[in-house]
């Protein structure tokens, strides 16, 4: 299937608990919730081209894997995502990397 971006790139959609999480984990990620706005920024204009078609997600579903930088304080995360129209739809979001010890919160 081929998929055409947008003029002004994909409307990004994400589940609440997506924010939640985030949200969560900033207090051992300080610079997370950068790092995934900046996922997003990302995803609109390049999703239909990102990430690896994994059926076993669903049909159309694509998984990314960014990689971070922990000793930065941005974990590798994996987020899986739909691509259908002019809209992205974030459906899950992991983070990999292991927490750091202690709270900067």
């Amino acid at each position: 299937m081929h998929i055409a971006r947008p003029p002004g790139g994909f409307f990004i959609r994400e589940a609440e608990t997506i924010s939640a999480l985030i949200d969560a984990e900033s207090l051992y990620w300080p610079r997370l919730p950068e790092h995934w706005a900046a996922i997003k920024e990302r995803l609109r204009f390049t999703a239909h081209r990102e990430g690896t078609i994994d059926r076993r997600l669903g049909p159309g579903h694509r998984l990314l894997v960014v990689e971070g930088l922990v000793s930065s304080g941005i974990p590798k995360l994996r987020a899986v995502y739909r691509v259908l129209g002019d809209e992205v739809v974030i459906k899950a979001v992991g983070i990999v990397s292991p927490r750091p010890t202690g709270r900067t919160g």
